[in-house]
């Protein structure tokens, strides 16, 4: 399993297409199967992969870039095709999505690790307490000479760690992971501590291969931690906390005399350490496929699921105004999610904000209103394609707990009535703006065959990493 993590941002994008999902059982399906008429089918997708169809403006004049080979920062997406018809430009027909206002865009983006240098711990980045790193000093989990080496240092009892300190990109009360490739060059045990807000670790054995204890006031999440074999004595460990302030502070601890302690203070003899490799912090509860950041960020590891995401502050995208009647009463929609923080929002489609009672898919915590305004109809909803209770009346705050933060989800309504609406909107209604990465958007009438709504909702749970009952 673990050399597939590591090998897939190598294979992955040889595999598949762009259009593809990463496993073959819906690679020989299209979303196009949907609009059997193209244009004349009502409807709209809107694909982030599909890089073909974006523009980082919104006259569509500069195409955006692949993600990872710039930051992400400086690839917004201006405009965004609906492709049903294979659109090319901003003139052909569809319900093309545009953003006019530059700092309102949101990001392409197949960001997944949110550290920098993270295979380089002689970087400035990076602190070592109590101890030394030498660089490249041995053959990494991916083969090459990239694995540093962390030697303690000769010195009074003490705590010996690898550790950064960083403003943290996201919100206190979520649940991130922390992952990292280790070795024992005569330390046995270290520690993967976040010490934001709070202070929790969690400890491993990286001789034995296995997860000892956790320690702290409570923000590491039971259950999370895995020390995972990744051959020639190296170790992937991870476990995920609860983020508690504004900052993050990493920190690896090591450990050679003692493990039950929870801060590790000895004296060191200035040979023992741990090569370290590969460390990743994560927004969800558990670590996924290595992405490895070598520089400042500027670029990053691709062949990672791209996706649209919004800042959760004022991005957001809509179409050009339409007539009444584009679209119908009975149509269906899929839009994977994946919320960064549990602020109110509208995961799902929106007429515009001067018609306030056309939407659907607001989440909003404890809420007993409709998560679907009077102007959508009466539809059920799904989330992984399990119906949420309630009927055609879901609750704001049911459609809140079901989005758990930091997972990607998808989101789906069935039998909507849009017959009356004259845009369509995502990400920024009013004060409900959404936080987080968003995948295709899939609009279709609900007579839609069974069969291709099942391998629609497959194709987007393959690519986005999603598991459906």
């Amino acid at each position: 399993m673990l050399l597939q993590s590591l090998l897939r941002p190598v294979l992955t994008p040889l595999m598949r297409g762009m259009f593809d999902a990463p496993i073959a059982s819906s690679a020989a399906w299209s979303p196009i199967a949907l609009w059997p008429d193209g244009i004349a089918t009502p409807g709209m997708w809107i694909s982030p992969r599909d890089l073909t169809s974006q523009w980082q403006d919104s006259a569509g004049i500069t195409p955006v870039a692949t993600p990872g080979t710039v930051a992400d920062s400086a690839n917004p997406v201006g405009l965004a095709l609906d492709i049903r018809a294979g659109a090319t430009v901003l003139t052909d027909p569809g319900l093309h999505m545009l953003q006019s206002t530059s700092a309102a865009r949101p990001l392409a983006s197949a960001r997944v690790n949110l550290l920098t240098y993270t295979e380089d711990f002689t970087s400035a980045a990076w602190t070592a307490y109590q101890a030394t790193v030498s660089s490249n000093a041995t053959t990494a989990p991916d083969g090459t000479l990239t694995a540093d080496l962390v030697t303690e240092t000769v010195s009074a009892n003490d705590q010996k760690n690898l550790s950064r300190f960083t403003q943290s990109p996201i919100p206190n009360g979520v649940i991130c992971t922390i992952s990292h490739y280790v070795k024992a060059n005569g330390c046995n045990y270290v520690m993967l501590s976040p010490d934001s807000g709070g202070y929790s670790s969690a400890t491993f054995d990286i001789v034995s291969g296995v997860f000892l204890r956790s320690n702290g006031s409570g923000q590491y999440i039971a259950g999370s931690a895995l020390c995972e074999d990744a051959g020639n004595g190296w170790f992937r460990i991870s476990a995920a906390f609860l983020t508690g302030s504004s900052y993050f502070q990493y920190s690896l601890k090591l450990n050679r005399l003692n493990q039950n302690t929870q801060d590790p203070n000895y004296a060191g003899d200035g040979v023992s350490g741990v090569f370290v490799w590969g460390v990743q912090y994560e927004i969800g509860t558990q670590a996924t496929d290595y992405q490895a950041i070598l520089t400042d960020g500027s670029t990053y590891a691709t062949g990672f699921p791209i996706a649209q995401k919004y800042d959760g502050v004022d991005d957001g995208m809509a179409t050009a105004a339409f007539a009444a009647g584009t679209l119908i009463d009975g149509m269906d929609c899929m839009i994977p999610v994946r919320r960064d923080s549990a602020a109110s929002c509208v995961a799902g489609l929106y007429n515009g904000v001067a018609d306030a009672t056309k939407f659907f898919g607001m989440a909003e915590s404890a809420s007993g209103s409709g998560c679907v305004g009077s102007g959508a109809g009466t539809p059920t909803v799904w989330v992984d394609n399990t119906q949420l209770t309630g009927g055609t009346a879901v609750t704001r705050g049911t459609l809140h707990t079901a989005l758990t933060v930091g997972d990607w989800h998808i989101l789906e309504f069935r039998n909507l009535d849009l017959s009356t609406w004259a845009a369509a909107g995502f990400g920024l209604y009013t004060s409900y703006v959404f936080p987080g990465p968003r995948g295709d958007i899939l609009l279709y009438p609900s007579t839609t065959s069974t069969e291709d709504k099942d391998a629609a909702r497959q194709w987007l749970a393959d690519y986005y990493g999603v598991t459906l009952p």
